[in-house]
């Protein structure tokens, strides 16, 4: 991904909430996805000071941190039967009238690649479904 400085402010944003929501929870290091990675012992009053200091030295841009996308496909997968899908051809849920599946769930599997576009077919199939039936 290209970082701009509008979503590096944002990166940091979500990592020092992470970072917060971790140490609130009881951990006793945190590590980033930086190159190198910090490593922080959330401890001490200034801890969160340091541990912005240290990411930030490091940078958000590529190459400079991991940037991952993770989407669940085939949760929810579409098809003629019941029994080996939870959805039919229009995406409608199986047993349940007016519930739609739109999103990547309803692949019979996950792709393997980026599913941006095949989602975004898929969720034009059901809405032009749903509106020439409702």
């Amino acid at each position: 991904y290209d970082v701009s400085a509008y979503d590096a402010r944002h990166v940091r944003r979500g990592l020092e909430g992470a970072a917060q929501v971790l140490a609130a929870a009881g951990a006793r290091e945190i590590v980033t996805l930086q190159t190198p990675p910090l490593r922080m012992q959330p401890s001490g009053n200034d801890w969160r000071s340091r541990f912005l200091t240290g990411a930030d030295a490091r940078g958000y841009r590529h190459n400079r941190m991991s940037f991952v996308s993770f989407h669940q496909m085939g949760t929810a997968p579409l098809g003629r039967d019941a029994s080996q899908a939870a959805a039919d051809e229009s995406g409608e849920v199986f047993g349940t009238t007016g519930l739609f599946v739109a999103d990547a769930s309803a692949f019979p599997a996950s792709s393997g690649v980026n599913p941006m576009l095949t989602i975004m077919a898929i969720a034009d199939h059901v809405a032009r479904g749903i509106s020439e039936r409702w």
